[in-house]
C-alpha cells in the first residue's frame, strides 16, 4: 500500500488501477445526482419523509464519516448510503452487498446504519429511495442466504425493487443528464478523485457474525 497522508487519504499517483478509478468516478457522480435531486427538485417527494425546511445536501466534509450524503434540515441531521446499479428494466431486483470477498469486510451501511439508502438506476436514471433501519435489517436477516455477485467482487443478497420488507419508500426520476452531473460538478469530482478515501475493512457488524 502506498503512502496514506493524514486525512486519511492515498495520493493520487497511487491508485492508479482503472478499474477502481472507474467504479470511484460513477460513485460520485450518482451521489452528486442524489445531492442534486435533494437540493433542486422534487420537493413533494422528499416532503413526503424528510423533514419540512430548508434543506442542504452535500458529500461530507471529513473523510472519516461513514456516509456519502448529510442532510442539514435546521438543527437535524440526515445521513444517506448510495448505490449505483446498472439493471434498467430487464431486472426487478437490485443486490444488496453484505461482504467484500477481496478484504473479508462487511459492507460499512451494516455497521454504521444511515437514515436512507438509495439505489440510483443508472440505465433509466431513477431513483429508489429505502428507510435505512428497515433495509439494514431485512439484509442482516438473509445472512444465511447470501449469494456470489456476477460483477463484483462481493457476496449479498437480490431483493425486489419495491420491496415494502426492505423500507421501500418510493422512486423519483433524475432530473439532470448523468453528463449534466458531471459538468456541473466537475470541481467536486477532480478534487475526490485526486484524494479518494481509503475504504475501511469492518469485521464486524452488529447482529452479524464475526469474520475474524
Amino acid at each position: 500500500m502506498g503512502k496514506i497522508v493524514l486525512d486519511g487519504t492515498m495520493p493520487h499517483r497511487t491508485m492508479t488501477n482503472p478499474y477502481f478509478n472507474s467504479l470511484l468516478r460513477t460513485g460520485l457522480i450518482s451521489e452528486l445526482a442524489v445531492v442534486d435531486m435533494l437540493n433542486n427538485h422534487c420537493d413533494s417527494f422528499f416532503s413526503l419523509f424528510i423533514m419540512h425546511g430548508t434543506k442542504s445536501a452535500h458529500l461530507p466534509y471529513s473523510k472519516a464519516t461513514p456516509y456519502d450524503i448529510v442532510v442539514e434540515i435546521g438543527n437535524d441531521v440526515r445521513t444517506i448510503e448510495v448505490k449505483s446499479a446498472n439493471c434498467g428494466d430487464r431486472y426487478p431486483t437490485f443486490f444488496a452487498e453484505i461482504i467484500q470477498t477481496t478484504t473479508v469486510g462487511y459492507a460499512e451501511y451494516l455497521v454504521y446504519v444511515p437514515n436512507y439508502i438509495v439505489y440510483v438506476d443508472i440505465p433509466t436514471g431513477k431513483h429508489y429511495w429505502y428507510n435505512g433501519d428497515m433495509f439494514v435489517a431485512a439484509v442482516k436477516s438473509m445472512y444465511m442466504h447470501r449469494i456470489k455477485a456476477h460483477s463484483a467482487q462481493a457476496e449479498g443478497v437480490k431483493f425486489l425493487k419495491d420491496s415494502e420488507i426492505h423500507g421501500y419508500i418510493g422512486c423519483v426520476d433524475q432530473i439532470a443528464e448523468r453528463s449534466d452531473i458531471e459538468d456541473m460538478y466537475a470541481y467536486i469530482i477532480r478534487e475526490r478523485m485526486q484524494q479518494p478515501k481509503i475504504p475501511e475493512v469492518y469485521k464486524s457488524a452488529p447482529f452479524l457474525p464475526d469474520l475474524q
